[in-house]
């Protein structure tokens, strides 16, 4: 017999997803354009050497344990020399700001429902607008 995890979904406000899926989002991109800066022969230590800070606060950026601020973001933009792409694309309306907080039944049932692919909508059709386009 073959079981399989346990996987839930802790019942957060919407405004804090949106924020902890954004910054997930961020730091992860950081570390894919890190991971693909090493293929090239161009290591942590040198990226930190550009910014002129300790190779360990590179890493305390990407995992979380450091803030991450607009400015740290753009500079290690400009180390890794990668331009930042900014966006803010319109919600899918079953995802707006205003609708009242779930009920306590409801927060339940999100508890207990399994994370999948579907449950968490990506804008992956959303072509990006840099600022010399506006």
């Amino acid at each position: 017999m073959t079981s399989s995890p346990n996987i839930f979904r802790l019942a957060i406000d919407p405004k804090s997803e949106k924020a902890a899926d954004f910054i997930g989002e961020v730091r992860a991109e950081l570390g894919r354009v890190l991971a693909e800066l090493a293929e090239a022969g161009i290591s942590k230590s040198d990226v930190a050497k550009r910014l002129e800070i300790h190779r360990s606060a590179v890493t305390r950026r990407i995992r979380g344990t450091e803030n991450l601020t607009l400015r740290t973001l753009a500079e290690m933009a400009w180390a890794m020399n990668r331009d930042i792409v900014f966006q803010l694309a319109q919600q899918d309306s079953r995802h707006l700001a205003n609708t009242p907080p779930p009920t306590a039944s409801s927060q339940a049932e999100i508890i207990q429902q399994p994370v999948t692919s579907s449950s968490r909508p990506f804008m992956n059709d959303v072509s990006p607008v840099t600022f010399d386009e506006i």
